[in-house]
């Protein structure tokens, strides 16, 4: 035997030690020789009793065990590897029980400020002293996992939604038809309400299904994650289907994907080139779009209906396989969308939804609520629950579903507060804090010297405008606010000593291009997408308001200033 068998041989002992499990498949692209090889190797380890062999690989003597329902030891370790890489810091989420969904919690101490939703007891124990936010769905507890009974509908309270769903299995058990009828009730519901469903599955039950020709069962699924020990057999079957697939062996992970014959060519209409939030959408988008080997084409709508309609005929003309809109004069949208239909060019809508394309962005509502909750409790501990005044700045040439954002603020303030109409003065933002600030100071004018004032606003830039106005005036300590978006310009004025910004509720520009840009991949292989997607919120507060107030009740992901804007600059 010579020196380099015994080492690679040597290295695959110390691997099946190290990580339970150890494939064919990822042994030979790790030492670079062929698959054989690496069965020759296996073998003689076997022989040596140092490993055990099994169907695609080998798992270590030392840590064999019962693997009734649970599988071969690894395999569930590489696949919550392999899950855990897809949640970012400050996501909601939704994860059910059983040994992957276990396994997976056991690895969310890696990521901050999560929202989760599980139907696990243990799940939820497992994450107590954990910095997120956990939520129990479901009711009466069956072999550790809480089942919807009897009615599962009351068990997911309205509302209630999720970036993503991780599927623990693919749901083949012998807890009875009762528990397994409700059970995949609440399965479904909980996938009603997520963006997307990915499935954690050990490759031993992918093979089944394939052997039993179930695929009807991946039918919802956007992703499915597995171990390495899975068959080109069934590798092949799953592609076939259109669902992308993530492989987590020893060497990494590697994905599987439906790609086209030819690069995609996306044209993307960005907002304003000149605000920090599109300029933070656009930077996103950009990096996504490399990644994915996509051709993007860049325009600037410049806060402009008509740019935007020349811009969405350029596309026409460049031929873009899609196109992707970010416009805020919704009278024009309309238009847009028609035109680019016409010529068979399917869009994605940010932020400002248009019949006829998909969407992606604010929650808008919930994102007001979080905004109006904080701002309510703030005024009930500091000001006693007394104001004089709310500006609310919209931008009414959005349409009404942005206004649900201003609505929703109105409605989280009145649930900590009385808030009469009358005081309620609504003004036009036009989207830019010069207008907000205009605007701000008119309607200081109209109010006494000395009364209490909360700022509602759109977004960060609104908010920022009326400050100014406020601080023009000199009496900059009568009033509050709080950002909405997370640009970089609201996060530095949260960080400000004194600031009367006093939280944001962060929406991730930044993160826009990934999700978007994996949202048109499905749209272009034509697998299923939702009508709509929604960006995740969280709640980042200044050092001194994360001391003063009841967190608990804010009901969301809570984080600092300071370690929000230290992980932005590590993205």
């Amino acid at each position: 035997m010579g020196a380099r068998t015994k080492e690679r041989r040597e290295q695959i002992v110390a691997l099946a030690k190290q990580d339970g499990f150890v494939s064919v498949v990822s042994l030979a692209e790790l030492f670079r020789v062929s698959e054989v090889t690496i069965r020759s190797d296996l073998d003689v380890l076997e022989s040596h009793d140092l490993l055990v062999r099994t169907h695609g690989g080998a798992y270590c003597t030392e840590k064999r065990r019962h693997t009734h329902k649970t599988g071969l030891p690894g395999r569930i370790d590489r696949v919550a590897n392999g899950a855990v890489a897809l949640i970012d810091d400050y996501d909601a989420i939704m994860l059910e029980g059983g040994a992957i969904g276990r396994a997976l919690a056991s690895r969310l101490q890696e990521r901050r400020g999560l929202m989760v939703y599980s139907d696990a007891i243990d799940i939820a124990v497992q994450l107590e002293h954990s910095t997120h936010t956990v939520a129990i769905l479901g009711g009466v507890i069956a072999d550790g996992r809480s089942i919807g009974w009897p009615d599962v509908s009351q068990f997911l309270p309205q509302g209630v939604r999720a970036r993503c769903l991780f599927l623990a299995g693919i749901g083949i058990d012998d807890s009875g038809y009762d528990v397994a009828l409700r059970r995949d009730t609440l399965r479904r519901r909980m996938m009603d309400v997520c963006d997307q469903v990915v499935l954690m599955a050990e490759s031993s039950e992918l093979a089944e299904v394939v052997r039993r020709d179930q695929l009807h069962v991946f039918e919802s699924v956007t992703r499915i994650i597995t171990d390495d020990a899975i068959d080109n057999s069934t590798i092949t079957r799953l592609a076939s289907s259109g669902i992308p697939m993530t492989i987590c062996g020893t060497g990494g992970r590697r994905n599987v994907e439906n790609m086209p014959v030819r690069r995609w060519r996306i044209g993307f209409a960005n907002q304003d080139e000149r605000l920090p939030f599109a300029a933070a959408v656009r930077a996103g988008m950009v990096t996504a779009a490399e990644q994915s080997g996509i051709d993007l084409l860049l325009a600037d709508n410049c806060s402009d209906g008509e740019v935007a309609l020349s811009n969405a005929e350029s596309f026409i003309k460049a031929q873009v396989d899609l196109a992707i809109v970010f416009n805020t004069d919704a009278r024009a949208n309309n238009k847009i969308v028609e035109a680019l239909r016409q010529a068979n060019i399917p869009v994605i809508a940010i932020d400002i939804p248009i019949p006829g394309a998909t969407f992606f962005g604010f929650d808008n509502y919930r994102a007001g609520l979080m905004t109006g909750r904080l701002l309510g409790q703030y005024v009930r501990r500091q000001w006693h629950g007394m104001i004089d005044a709310v500006f609310s700045l919209g931008l009414p040439i959005s349409g009404p579903v942005p206004a649900a954002r201003m609505q929703g603020q109105i409605d989280g303030l009145r649930e900590q507060i009385n808030v009469s109409d009358n005081r309620i003065i609504h003004l036009d933002s036009r989207n830019t804090s010069v207008d907000s600030c205009a605007a701000t100071r008119q309607a200081i004018k109209k109010i006494r010297r000395n009364d209490r004032v909360v700022i509602l606003g759109i977004n960060d830039e609104a908010v920022l405008g009326a400050l100014s106005a406020f601080a023009e005036d000199g009496t900059l300590s009568r009033c509050v606010t709080v950002g909405l978006g997370g640009d970089v310009t609201s996060l530095r004025e949260l960080r400000r000593s004194g600031s009367r910004m006093i939280g944001v509720v962060a929406s991730f520009p930044e993160r826009y291009g990934e999700r978007v840009i994996e949202m048109a991949c499905a749209i272009l292989q034509r697998r299923a997408a939702p009508p709509a997607r929604y960006t995740n919120h969280c709640y980042v507060l200044s050092e001194e308001m994360m001391r003063q107030l009841d967190l608990t009740a804010l009901r969301g992901s809570v984080v600092s200033a300071t370690e929000y804007s230290a992980q932005r600059r590590g993205i």
